[in-house]
């Protein structure tokens, strides 16, 4: 759904790239998730936030991972907030 708007997709891009393997620089990758969360319609973050996942597909659960909060922009040894939920479920 956000690949079909414009303005979303722009966005995604944005932190996508700047969010992205060796390129990575921290700052840079939060301001633009920051600017993704709040100038995208709800309708369109939340969507990628909490796009539905099959149990088995591990694939699926990675790119929501990555989508939420991806590697770059944790704190190194960091737990994200689905770690940290895995945890206490099991």
């Amino acid at each position: 759904l956000c690949t079909l708007n414009d303005k979303c997709d722009r966005l995604r891009k944005a932190y996508g790239e700047a969010c992205s393997g060796s390129r990575c620089q921290r700052p840079t990758c939060l301001r633009q998730l920051r600017a993704f969360f709040e100038k995208a319609s709800e309708p369109h973050s939340q969507g990628l936030l909490l796009c539905p996942c099959a149990p088995a597909d591990q694939g699926c659960g990675q790119r929501r991972r990555n989508t939420i909060a991806p590697s770059c922009a944790l704190p190194s040894g960091a737990p994200n907030c689905l770690e940290l939920r895995r945890i206490c479920i099991s």
